[in-house]
């Protein structure tokens, strides 16, 4: 049963929080104590938010999991937890939500209920809908890094929020293609009826690029960056070439596996972000 609770709450996708310490971690406030704790515990809660939305929609998608090559095998899906298990968890995440954030000395609750109003909704309906389905999913990940903006009274850019989109909506373009491989109308979502492995392609080029420039606009227009704004720009270098590092993956032919998998997996895109985040940390000790 543990194995089995753990699978549904999927950890591994709780990685897409870390986009709550970017704030923290562009200002330079990492070494504050304070603050470091008030971005944990929004990390925190937003992992349980986010496994709050896994078992609600996989409660809604039962049925049609069921018959999917690859969901059949999910514990709600595969009868491995039942219909009343899965219910009482979600209760006990959202109270372990309430508990993270009585304890939190700016809390965020009106974007943790914006995250679970807008993907309970997207659960049910908006996930049908082509382009909607995508930008709900990108929306997610801007409420994120609000949330670290929020929680720590740190300040933020409109670049730094736009380059946060487009690359979310780069991330979710990428899943849907990995989707079209298994696309039956009895088996799989509405939305993917909209989409072809060209236009994926074209939208994918669309946003590689506004996140690049996003970012190089973020650097070299940043009014509020403490640190050494040299090591910002090299920081530029690792940003361009773990994007492209994911297109070029992405583009393949024979990709097979979920944006965040190609994440954990490629060493190129590891190391691009390690020393990204390295370039980041010595802007501020030089």
């Amino acid at each position: 049963m543990v194995n089995n609770i753990i699978s549904a709450l999927r950890l591994k996708h709780w990685v897409k929080n870390l986009f709550v310490f970017i704030p923290i971690l562009v200002s330079g406030s990492f070494f504050d104590l304070n603050l470091l704790y008030n971005a944990v515990l929004a990390f925190l809660s937003f992992c349980l938010a986010s496994s709050v939305v896994y078992f609600f929609n996989d409660l809604i998608d039962i049925e049609k999991d069921k018959n999917h090559p690859k969901k059949k095998y999910r514990p709600i899906a595969s009868g491995k937890i039942s219909i009343s298990v899965a219910i009482f968890f979600i209760f006990v995440m959202l109270l372990g939500i309430i508990l993270l954030q009585s304890i939190s000395i700016n809390n965020i609750y009106i974007l943790i209920i914006s995250y679970l109003f807008l993907n309970f909704n997207y659960s049910l309906w908006l996930k049908k809908i082509s382009i909607i389905d995508v930008m709900c999913i990108s929306t997610g990940f801007v409420l994120r890094v609000q949330a670290g903006v929020l929680s720590t009274g740190l300040d933020t850019s409109e670049w730094l929020i736009s380059m946060t989109f487009t690359l979310a909506m780069l991330l979710a373009l990428g899943k849907r293609k990995v989707e079209l491989k298994y696309i039956n109308s009895d088996i799989t979502r509405d939305s993917l009826k909209e989409y072809s492995i060209q236009s994926i392609h074209s939208m994918q080029a669309i946003f590689i690029s506004c996140t690049m420039i996003f970012y190089l606009l973020y650097v070299n227009m940043n009014t509020t960056f403490s640190g050494n704004l040299e090591f910002l720009h090299a920081s530029s270098i690792f940003v361009i070439a773990g994007l492209l590092r994911y297109v070029q993956i992405s583009f393949s032919e024979n990709i097979d596996e979920q944006p965040t998998d190609i994440l954990y997996k490629d060493k190129f895109i590891m190391i691009s972000v390690f020393l990204w985040s390295i370039m980041i940390f010595l802007s501020f000790i030089f």
